[in-house]
């Protein structure tokens, strides 16, 4: 009988609740999240910031949306590189969180929640204000870059406003990559944390 038991114990899904933030309740943009999700826990979408980083421990992926004013970032870490609760993690902290009917509302356009099993974790943010900032940093600090003025989405270049009062030299912008548009004359960082078969957000 306690061998049985303690198989039932190993084969049961661990039930660590969400951690929420900005209150809870329903995203208007939800299935953009839910579709992050997807590409993360199913379709390994971090492959290649793991080749980049030369390792699976963690990873950072946003997508932009309502014409890249907006973006969901999700984030996952695991010093084992097993990723064993990626789909129950996620979805914990989305219906919790962000798909919650019997939510006490949003504080903020920026509803956000982590989930973790011991060194295991994941937090999934939603960035709803039009003015929102696209993470540029994707490792371990959650970095935002102001003075952005949209999105520039590759294969693409861009040009205008790498000196001051705008230089001659472009730097461009693979297939799956971005930059931030800067309000100011500084040369934009480009960023290819969107996988290729990600929409660049005009849905």
């Amino acid at each position: 009988m306690l061998p049985l038991l303690l198989s039932l114990l190993l084969l049961t899904p661990p039930t660590s609740a969400a951690t929420c933030y900005e209150g809870t309740g329903l995203v208007p943009n939800i299935d953009q999240a839910w579709d992050l999700r997807t590409r993360i826990c199913g379709t390994n979408a971090c492959s290649s910031s793991d080749s980049a980083r030369g390792d699976n421990h963690f990873c950072r992926l946003a997508l932009p949306f309502n014409n890249g004013r907006s973006f969901v970032d999700i984030q996952r870490n695991d010093p084992s590189g097993l990723y064993k609760n990626c789909w129950v993690g996620t979805e914990n902290i989305l219906k919790e969180c962000m798909a919650n009917a019997n939510g006490e509302g949003f504080t903020s356009g920026v509803p956000n929640g982590n989930w973790r099993e011991g060194d295991e974790w994941y937090w999934v943010t939603v960035n709803n204000t039009d003015a929102g900032e696209m993470p540029l940093d994707l490792g371990d600090e959650n970095v935002g870059q102001t003075g952005v003025d949209g999105y520039m989405f590759g294969p693409n270049s861009y040009c205008e406003g790498l000196s001051p009062g705008g230089g001659s030299t472009c730097i461009d912008i693979p297939d799956g990559c971005y930059i931030a548009v800067p309000e100011s004359n500084y040369v934009p960082e480009v960023i290819c944390s969107i996988p290729a078969d990600l929409d660049d957000g005009d849905s």
